[in-house]
């Protein structure tokens, strides 16, 4: 296993395969992340219309119209307001987990 780090994220290699890891910190609390996450009016602005079963094993369906790619799997993992992960692949293509962990940041005081 090997790791490169950029300043965008850490990709490491696996055996037969990659991962990517990318972190981010926004300025809005955990709740209002969640929501872009996980409502399909608020994704639809920043990732692709859809519309994603808010349980484990529920559907998940996002139109990347312009490229021509279409998710259709399901909930993999599910704990909201923390965790939501699908596969960013179709039922019929080998499972390629995209995972969303939240956790909220506290701001030190002076």
């Amino acid at each position: 296993m090997t790791e490169d780090r950029a300043s965008t994220g850490i990709i490491t290699r696996l055996d037969d395969a990659f991962e990517a890891r990318l972190e981010r910190v926004f300025e809005h609390g955990q709740d209002v992340v969640w929501c872009m996450l996980t409502e399909p009016q608020e994704f639809r602005q920043w990732l692709a219309p859809g519309s994603i079963e808010l349980r484990p094993n529920g559907a998940v369906q996002i139109d990347f119209a312009d490229s021509g790619v279409m998710i259709d799997s399901t909930v993999l993992q599910f704990d909201p307001p923390r965790l939501l992960e699908y596969s960013r692949s179709s039922r019929d293509e080998p499972q390629c987990p995209l995972c969303w962990e939240l956790d909220a940041v506290r701001e030190e005081r002076d």
